[in-house]
């Protein structure tokens, strides 16, 4: 810490141009971020490295005694000057989110091209937000669901709290979002908002009956049958014999059958979702939150008429959603390319797309967004760039590649928790990997380590495996500390990765 104070005496930074300092990404000069760097009133501020402790933590320069007295740090004096230190805590994001509005989550209400970059080690931010900084696209800094919590071990204000400090490291005044993802009841929508998570994702598969796209029309009738007659007499009317026309000029019809099955498999879901929209309204109002409707984790596509049905019972309920994630056809599977006829996604993706831009424009919702690479151009070219996609693992996996090239040793250790927790690991996540096709990790060399990252099947068991790596408190102690010594590295390989999502997405620089 006193070299950091001694050179920032030295340079002169309570006068000094910050910019010719601030400019220098990922810079870090006597412990010093340099992008951090900001002054505020009489005070000079900036994030620092501890490299004996390995933490990091803010500093604060003044040359008066008395200046931002809520700064939660220890004081002393150096000189004609006094210096307060914090580590990263809760009360100093407060302090922060006050002072630097810029490091507090706001709305993606109106952002075009939005992107989630599920931090789960609550380190990888500062390169996700080096990745986006020169596009015109939103991040979304702070998105986890309640699965990757439990996981993990950490809260959502743990995550908002790490978006808040990788922005003041990064010294980002572009502003970011917080998603709680993959909320599925009341409690935890209400724990997220008291965090401070501007974006709620309602995730519908619990309540939903996506059994029943498979059911007989006996079996669709019978269900039907016990729906409120005032309630049929208005599904019917408003979906019999009329047409939905979309802007390109499709005409979609439901016929008997179809209305059936979908009142059967979405009006309880729906329902729900009217609870939870009214919810949102009376803790924050009405347009003060970003609301996104999940139904992708199913194991069967969202027809597109199934997605007519469902926005415009939203719409009849009173239901504004700024983003609806669908089933779309083929495989979005965790960490890997798109698996399935590209021609058909596109064809269907069209038809998604359309809906979404004739029933009020709301973004499609891309979920396990990452490395889908083979599929981007198509989801830029239909949404037109108006859309939101979510990647968290894909950061994870970068960070495994890290250890693996710079740790050998630690890397052997978490592929082997990965093999021995894969069975349990299946039973959160839906995965095809072929275990026989990944190579021995006794026979494999050090220099070779890396490779599990390119072959698929290891990318897949990787992926799956942070929860088990992470509830090691041993093995997470040393990931934490390798990836602090490693940081440079760490930081550029996922900037680098971010950024080839970001560019075939089709988003231009600024």
């Amino acid at each position: 810490m006193q070299q950091s104070i001694r050179y920032l005496l030295d340079q002169n930074m309570l006068t000094a141009d910050l910019e010719q300092y601030t400019i220098q990404e990922g810079k870090v000069e006597h412990g010093i971020y340099l992008s951090s760097l900001q002054r505020k009133g009489a005070a000079l501020f900036c994030l620092c490295r501890d490299e004996e402790r390995r933490v990091k933590y803010v500093l604060m320069l003044s040359a008066s005694a008395d200046a931002f007295p809520t700064f939660p740090g220890q004081r002393m004096r150096e000189g004609e000057f006094m210096v307060a230190t914090s580590d990263l805590t809760p009360k100093l994001a407060v302090f922060l989110r006050k002072e630097f509005p810029y490091t507090a989550p706001q709305s993606l209400r109106d952002k075009n091209a939005t992107f989630g970059t599920g931090d789960r080690l609550g380190n990888a931010n500062p390169a996700h937000v080096r990745a986006v900084r020169s596009f015109n696209i939103f991040p979304v800094l702070a998105q986890q669901s309640i699965r990757e919590l439990n996981f993990t071990r950490r809260t959502f204000q743990d995550v908002v709290d790490a978006a808040t400090f990788a922005v003041f490291q990064e010294g980002y005044t572009g502003g970011y979002g917080a998603d709680g993802d993959h909320l599925k009841n009341i409690p935890e929508i209400k724990k997220s908002l008291e965090s401070g998570a501007t974006m709620i994702t309602l995730d519908l598969s619990e309540v939903m009956n996506a059994t029943a796209a498979n059911w007989s029309a006996a079996q669709i009738l019978q269900s039907y049958q016990q729906f409120p007659k005032n309630e049929v007499v208005r599904l019917e009317k408003t979906y019999l014999n009329s047409t939905f026309t979309l802007q390109n000029g499709l005409a979609l019809t439901f016929s008997t059958l179809e209305l059936q099955r979908c009142c059967v498999m979405y009006s309880k879901a729906l329902r729900f979702a009217k609870e939870a929209y009214d919810l949102l309204v009376e803790v924050r109002g009405a347009g003060n939150f970003d609301f996104e409707m999940s139904i992708d984790e199913t194991e069967t596509p969202t027809l597109p008429l199934h997605h007519v049905f469902i926005i415009c019972e939203l719409i009849h309920h009173g239901v504004k959603v700024d983003s609806l994630a669908p089933r779309f056809i083929g495989e979005f599977q965790k960490g890997i390319d798109y698996l399935g006829d590209l021609k058909e996604f596109e064809a269907q993706f069209q038809i998604h797309s359309q809906i979404a831009k004739t029933y009020g424009n709301y973004k499609l919702s891309i979920h396990s967004g990452s490395d889908k690479f083979s599929v981007y151009p198509t989801i830029g070219k239909w949404t037109e760039g108006h859309v939101h996609v979510k990647t968290a693992g894909t950061s994870w996996l970068e960070a495994v590649r890290v250890i693996a090239m710079y740790e050998p040793a630690l890397y052997r250790e978490i592929h082997t928790q990965a093999l021995n927790s894969y069975q349990d690991a299946l039973k959160y996540y839906h995965i095809t990997a072929d275990l026989d096709k990944v190579a021995p990790l006794d026979k494999t060399r050090d220099a070779d380590l890396p490779r599990y990252l390119e072959q698929p099947d290891s990318r897949q068991l990787l992926h799956i495996s942070y929860g088990y790596v992470m509830g090691d408190k041993a093995l997470r102690a040393r990931l934490y500390d390798a990836l602090f010594v490693h940081e440079d590295a760490y930081l550029q390989r996922i900037r680098d990765h971010i950024r080839k999502h970001v560019r075939l997405l089709g988003c231009q620089e600024r």
